[in-house]
């Protein structure tokens, strides 16, 4: 499974990220996944739970505000953005 954190404000996103590098929390910068929101947006990507989890601990301990939490299982396929 992937987690995302999704964000209704793209900058509140930006400041939690950063402010989880600090930590040193591995994620990712990601576009919110369409069947996750429809809407443009930012996510941050973890590939582990323990990291997600320590990630929204942090946020609300801290006053981010996020939208909500999307699993979403992991799509490896190699001929996904493929186009030669």
């Amino acid at each position: 499974m992937e987690f995302y954190l999704l964000f209704s404000d793209s900058k509140e996103g930006l400041k939690l990220y950063q402010r989880l590098k600090e930590e040193g929390l591995v994620m990712t910068i990601a576009p919110t996944p369409r069947l996750a929101d429809p809407c443009c947006g930012i996510s941050l990507r973890f590939q582990k739970k323990q990291a997600l989890d320590r990630a929204v601990a942090i946020a609300q301990s801290e006053g981010f505000s996020y939208e909500r939490i999307y699993e979403q299982p992991v799509d490896r396929n190699p001929q996904r953005d493929r186009f030669l």
